[in-house]
């Protein structure tokens, strides 16, 4: 027996929701904690470049002197973890212990730079348009997020909240707004968590960093980017 073709259409409609609300599900904890963990990618020269290169001025080495491998068990470099430079450990402790108000451009791309080699992952977390108030949509992202960053696999370390947008609207309307919602995110995991907020830094980056480059507007440019900076 055929069935019409309009149950034949609502089924197929059924399924494409489905699809969608397993892709919009947020991710889990656990999920999260093994993103956060996991060694970012990059590749071996990038690795290189920026772990054995002293920043000019460094204590105890003279401008463009090579800091000296990490040796392996056969004695060859290592590139598997950069070595870092004690300049650009000396710049994520003052960006984190100042207020992001008063970070400057090039400290907030600075950041964004050495995010680009640290254990990340992309949340969507749900706003309302034109707003920061976490509401009911935003919350299942944001409890999943919160167990995992208070979970014994992640206890006492630091995490960049990074707003972004996608390119509708102007670049400073983009920017206060994901400032704002950086903001809302990190009061969200220290009053319901009691996250300490030392360990959370907040920064809206606006479009500034679009992920999808050649389509501005897309969805996967609307983000939150949280960020593991270690102890």
């Amino acid at each position: 027996m055929r069935l019409p073709a309009v149950f034949c259409l609502l089924a197929v409609a059924l399924i494409g929701l489905s699809e969608r609300a397993v892709a919009q599900a947020p991710q889990t904890a656990d999920e999260i904690i093994e993103k956060l963990n996991r060694a970012p990618p990059a590749s071996p020269t990038q690795r290189r470049t920026r772990g054995l290169s002293a920043p000019p001025g460094s204590a105890g080495q003279a401008p463009g002197t090579p800091y000296p491998a990490q040796p392996t068990a056969t004695g060859q470099e290592s590139v598997g973890i950069p070595i870092e430079p004690p300049g650009e450990k000396a710049a994520v402790e003052q960006i984190f212990k100042a207020p992001p108000q008063t970070l400057s451009v090039q400290q907030r791309q600075q950041l964004a730079d050495i995010a680009q080699e640290k254990p990340a992952i992309d949340l969507t977390i749900y706003f309302d348009f034109n707003s920061a108030e976490v509401g009911a949509r935003a919350i299942p992202g944001l409890v999943e997020l919160g167990k995992a960053l208070s979970s014994d696999a992640l206890r006492g370390t630091r995490f960049l909240l990074a707003g972004h947008t996608d390119a509708k609207g102007s670049d400073a309307y983009n920017l206060r707004l994901s400032q704002r919602r950086a903001d809302a995110i990190k009061r969200f995991l220290v009053d319901q968590f009691r996250i300490d907020e030392r360990r959370l830094l907040a920064i809206g980056y606006g479009e500034e960093q679009l992920k999808v480059t050649t389509d501005p507007h897309a969805d996967e440019n609307r983000r939150v980017q949280v960020v593991n900076f270690g102890g």
